[in-house]
């Protein structure tokens, strides 16, 4: 898993997505989509420490409530990422960037908040250079 994560960062294309139970910031409960999650983040930490990248960590919605709520949950979804890496390695902690987008970028868009708009309840990397 490892190798998996450093190839994405070297590449800026990390692939892991963390996917979260409607209306909080926590994951997901069945275990066959978060059981891996502690195992992903430590993974992300570690790679990130090692590549000494900066992250961005960003939020997503599903279509369900205002616009306040959403840009809200999605960036709580983001911090509570960020808070996770950087228990795991605290120094990525300043190279991390949460933000949160709301549902302006669904992948889904049903609204349904059930399994078939859960891509939408996402947390998702974009990886940047550092600021010089």
């Amino acid at each position: 898993y490892g190798r998996v994560v450093a190839y994405g960062i070297a590449y800026r294309q990390l692939g892991v997505k963390f996917l979260f139970s409607p209306g909080t910031a926590e994951f997901w409960a069945d275990p066959k989509i978060s059981g891996a999650y502690d195992m992903w983040l430590r993974q992300i930490a570690k790679e990130g420490r090692v590549a000494k990248v900066c992250m961005g960590i960003v939020g997503h919605t599903s279509k369900t409530g205002s616009d306040a709520f959403n840009n809200a949950l999605s960036l709580r979804r983001a911090a509570y990422i960020k808070q996770r890496l950087s228990t795991e390695s605290p120094e990525v902690a300043d190279r991390m960037r949460p933000q949160g987008m709301g549902f302006r970028q669904n992948i889904v868009g049903s609204g349904t908040d059930d399994l078939v708009d859960a891509p939408d309840r996402r947390v998702e990397f974009k990886i940047t250079e550092c600021p010089a």
